[in-house]
Parts: structure tokens; sequence; C-alpha cells
């Protein structure tokens, strides 16, 4: 005991994927080695599921081929690429309650547009679980509330419930890199990458208690950038505290909700002295049924001085929503919508610079239509208008949209809608009347006891007023897919696609593309599958000279994937 803890120091200031593998290899040994000890017979404890360790291997071989004269546009690169990525699973259970998993994928490729490093890993993470705790080490996903943290981290997060799921306390620390490659090569080369961020880690804590009908949260958050970060470049370095608390309370059916926060922000620019900004963010919302209706509403106030690091919020807004909606016959339901929101809240902004947005909406929706159960029409307006306090700019815009689907002998099935936009620019005195119609058919045949198709077929059409260049814009797109599948364990595939642009000014195009993909199950290997692909797309543009910017992709994909 004394030589595997003493190895375990090593490896976890070495390596910490190492350490993460052989912590969870020890949880294993442990429980499967612990010597026996007397004592007076117990009730019978559950059954204990199984240790699983699997692998599961997912490798693809990509040829792609780019030609003509506009090949540099193509995000596509001439060569073969290989792509494999292996994913270690593992499961072990010390009990009917407590789990332990560890999960670590690793990506080799050759193809600089899929991954720049040849090696990498892609997620590293070491779970323990019982009824009380859950403890993480590696990815995690921070989740406390909206404006406070959610985000994915590379560090470790643990949470204690107290009594139940609603009573708990929970904590996390890490570091804000999307790739493990950056973290790993500070702590061993402590040398520089070009593509590497700048530095920026944080962490905080969150407690909750609640009971049937209510929770109250309390969160604390602090993030910092590393302002003496080598691959910092000219950007500003942040600092930041933010402490928020969020509820919610449910009464009869209605559940309301909501949360206050307050950052206080540190600037350090890269030349200039470090300033401080402190500012409130408040939202409440309300959701549920009433009377009939079908209710979701919300207020939101950001102040212009508050930023989330961790979390989401738009700076400088200030919102009201509400939605209502309600079952008016057996078949027919409508609702009402209205959003209005506007920026520039402060005292000190110009009329220049406030904006007022508002959106009206209503809509109805119809089934069983000449008694068809399957037949549906709906209907939506919306009005929406973006205006300066000033008038320098103001826009109005008229949405119309009709839809109707239904199915016809049983398999067969379309949709069809048409659709309206008519906005006009206030200051400018002029009007621009945009439609679009489309049409959806698709089909599930089966043609025999073995083998299933489902053809499908689009096609839209696209005519806009352009109220800049003051002409006409017409785009055409057609398009029809082929899947199927032969005796449950063959796939296979066809589609093509042609969109047609015809602008007033500018570049008109012809984009036609085509595919073809078969994929087999392998009974012989469990959750084995291989397929192949291969998708060829021709871009030709006809402006100023023709033919110049036109070129042709093609890609070949074949990929086989396995469990272990």
């Amino acid at each position: 005991m004394i030589n595997t803890l003493s190895l375990f120091n090593s490896l976890k200031k070495s390596s910490a994927p190492l350490f993460l593998l052989t912590l969870f290899l020890y949880s294993i040994a442990s429980a499967q080695t612990a010597s026996p000890q007397t004592a007076s017979p117990a009730p019978a404890s559950p059954a204990i599921p199984k240790s699983v360790v699997s692998v599961i291997s997912r490798s693809e071989m990509e040829s792609d081929t780019v030609s003509g004269p506009g090949k540099q546009t193509s995000f596509y690169k001439n060569g073969t690429f290989y792509n494999q990525e292996l994913e270690f699973l593992g499961e072990m259970y010390h009990s009917a309650s407590s789990l332990s998993r560890l999960e670590f994928t690793t990506r080799f490729t050759d193809n600089i547009l899929v991954d720049p490093e040849r090696f990498s890993i892609e997620k590293l993470a070491y779970n323990f679980k019982d009824e009380k705790n859950d403890i993480t080490f590696g990815d995690y996903f921070a989740n406390f509330t909206q404006y406070s943290f959610s985000k994915a981290i590379k560090g470790a997060g643990f949470q204690h419930n107290f009594q139940d799921d609603k009573n708990y306390i929970r904590a996390t620390y890490g570091s804000f890199y999307n790739q493990w490659d950056y973290l790993l090569h500070n702590w061993v080369s402590k040398t520089l990458r070009q593509t590497e961020p700048m530095s920026r880690y944080g962490g905080g804590a969150r407690y909750q208690i609640g009971g049937d009908k209510y929770f109250v949260g309390f969160n604390s958050v602090f993030i910092s950038d590393q302002e003496n970060d080598g691959n910092r470049i000219s950007e500003n370095a942040y600092s930041q505290n933010l402490n928020s608390i969020d509820w919610e309370y449910v009464f009869k059916s209605l559940r309301f909700m909501g949360e206050h926060a307050r950052s206080d922000t540190r600037t350090k620019p890269f030349s200039g002295d470090k300033t401080t900004k402190d500012a409130w963010a408040n939202t409440i919302k309300m959701r549920g049924d009433a009377f009939g209706f079908s209710l979701d509403a919300r207020i939101e106030n950001v102040a212009p001085d508050f930023s989330t690091l961790g979390g989401g919020a738009t700076p400088d807004r200030r919102r009201y929503y509400g939605n209502i909606s309600r079952q008016l016959t057996k078949h027919l339901r409508g609702y009402l919508m209205s959003d209005y929101y506007y920026n520039r809240i402060d005292d000190t902004s110009t009329a220049t610079t406030k904006t007022n947005n508002s959106i009206i909406e209503t809509g109805l929706t119809q089934t069983n239509i000449l008694s068809r159960k399957d037949m549906v029409l709906s209907g939506i307006y919306r009005f929406g208008k973006d205006k300066n306090v000033d008038g320098t700019n103001e826009r109005i815009k008229n949405r119309v949209k009709l839809s109707l689907s239904d199915r016809l002998f049983k398999e067969l099935k379309y949709k069809a809608a048409v659709e309206g936009i008519f906005e006009e620019d206030v200051p400018d005195q002029t009007m621009g009347n945009n439609y679009l119609y489309s049409f959806d058919l698709s089909w599930r045949c089966k043609l025999t006891k073995d083998l299933i198709i489902r053809p499908e077929a689009f096609y839209s059409y696209r005519f806009t007023d352009n109220v800049t260049t003051r002409g006409d814009d017409k785009v055409n797109t057609v398009r029809f897919n082929l899947t199927g599948d032969y005796k449950g364990n063959n796939r296979f595939g066809m589609g093509a696609e042609l969109i047609g642009s015809n602008v007033f000014q500018g570049t008109d195009s012809c984009n036609k593309s085509w595919n073809l993909y078969y994929e087999r199950a392998l009974k012989m290997v469990k959750d084995a599958t291989f397929k192949i692909d291969y998708k060829v797309n021709m871009y030709d543009f006809s402006g100023d000279h023709p033919g110049d910017d036109n070129y042709t992709e093609k890609r070949f994909i074949m990929s086989f994937n396995m469990r272990i």
C-alpha cells in the first residue's frame, strides 16, 4: 500500500492524464482485492452492477481533390488525410449507488482542417458519484446560472447533496482553455504556442436550498486573465468577481423564477491604466398555465457596464417578452407574442445611438381539416419595427406565412408553404417585397420484406426586392434525396442539389452538388460499421470575368467504427 501511494504522488506531479487513468484502475483493483472481514450477518444489499470497460475506435480516411481556377477559395485542400479517434470508457460500481467513471478520448490526424495538431486529447474526465456526492476531475461543465457560470472548463467540480438534489453545495475551478494541448503543453514544456490564447482561470461556488415548490441559490464566481501571459498580444486582460442570487417558486401551475447578479470587472489594457466597473443584471420569468392559457413571460434589465466572463448576457439591454397561447377549439390553437427591447438605457447616451425594437406576432394552427387527421394548416403574421429615438433610422417589417401539410396513402407526406416579407425604410422612403415559395414531398416505401426506401424532393423559389441596390434578386433551389435500408444492417443513399442565384447587382451563381454513400453494420464485431461516401460540389460563378472563380470539389471518405 505504501509503494502504491508513493507511485500515485509521483504520477500526479508528472502527468495529469496518466494520474487519472491510474487512479481509476487503482479504484477497480482496490474494490476487487479488498480482504474480507468477519462480521455478523447483515441484510442482503442490492446487487452491484458489473464493471464495464470499453474502447470505441473511429477511423476515417479522406481524399480531397479541388480543381478549377478558383480553387484557392475552397475550404478543402488537395490530398489524402487520415483521422483516428480512440474513446476509452470505464465504469466501476463500488456499490449499488456509487460509481467511478473515466472517459478518455484521443485523436490522431494529419488533416490541419480537423486539428492543427497531429495528436490531441479531446476529452479527459474522471467522475465519482454516489447518493450524496458528485466529483469530477478534467473536462467539466460548470453549470450555475445564466449570468454567473455556464461554461466548459478543464479542472475540477464538486457537488454535495444535503437532503436531496434541491439542497446542495457545488464548487468548481479550472482553466478556460478549449484544448488540452494548450494546458498540458504549459505544464510539460513551459513554452509558448502561436495559436494559444491568453490564459484564463476561474472558479466559483453555488449553495442552494429548496423544497417541493421553491429553491434559492447563492452564487459567487471569480475569473481572471493572466496579464503577464506571453501569448497576450494586444488584447485587454480582465478579472472579475460576480455574485448572484437565483430563485424559483411554483404556485399551482405557474412557475416563477429569476436571477439578480452584480459584476465587479477590472479591465487592464495592454498599455494603459486599469479601470473598474460594477453593475447589475436582473431577470424575472414566469411560465405555466392559467385559465386555459399557456403563458410565457420575462423581463430583463442588463446595465451597460455589466459583463460576465463565465455566463451569458447582452450588455445594455432592457427587454419585455410575453407569449400567450390557447386551444381555441378541439382542432384550433392560437398564440400571441410580443417582444420589446431597447439598448442605451443609460442617461449619457445620445438619441442617435438609442434604439427601440418591437415585434408582435400571432398565429393559428388548424388540424383535422376536411376530417383528415394529418392535414394541418398554419398561418403566422409578424410585425417588426427598429427605430432610433431621433428617427434617423427606422425600418418596418411585415411578415406573413402560410403552410399546409398532409399525409397521403399513409406513407406519402407533403408540405407547401408561402411566405411574404414586406420591408419599409421610412427615412429613405423605399420598400421591398420578398416572397418565398417552397414544396417538400417525402415518401416511405417498403419494396420487399427486406428493402425500404425513402425518397424526398424539395423545391423553393425566393424573390427579393433589394432595398440597397433597388433591384430584384432571385434564388431557385431544387433538392432530391433517396435513402434506404436493406436487411436492417445495410444503409445507402444518394442526393443531388441545384442552387441558382440571379442577383441584380453582383455575381450570379449556379452551384451543383451530389453524393452517394453506403454503410454496413458488421455483425462479427459489436457496434462495428463500415461506410463509404463520395461527394461532388461544383461552384459556377458568372461575374465580370466568367469562369475565373469556378471550382470543383471531389471528396471520397471511408470510415470504420467499432467498439471493443
